[in-house]
């Protein structure tokens, strides 16, 4: 998984943006490290990885990767090519969501 996507998945408060980044940084039990939101934040993580990473789409995208370079399957094929997909999608939504707004100010005024 990318960090585009676990941003878009729990963007609920700052807290569960930071524990979204931090899933992949912070290792073994988080009780008491952090407050609720950024410990649940963190778990939620690993449950999105986990099921990306065990997903048959996944598996069949990281075999067109060669054997020589499948180590990095994970991160030449999913996180660079669905991040960089994602964010484009995520442009062109923005540039339609402030176009309709700019619209309906020009309505409004």
């Amino acid at each position: 998984m990318n960090f585009l996507a676990h941003l878009f998945l729990d963007s609920s408060s700052d807290d569960a943006l930071l524990g979204s980044l931090l899933g992949d940084f912070v290792k073994g039990d988080t009780e008491g490290r952090f407050n609720a939101a950024v410990s649940d934040a963190i778990l939620l993580h690993r449950k999105i990885d986990s099921f990306a990473d065990a997903h048959v789409i996944t598996r069949k995208s990281r075999n067109r990767i060669s054997p020589l370079r499948r180590r990095f399957a994970g991160i030449i094929d999913l996180t660079v090519f669905v991040e960089t997909r994602r964010a484009m999608a995520m442009a062109v939504k923005h540039q339609a969501t402030s176009q309709r707004q700019t619209f309906l100010q020009k309505l409004l005024v």
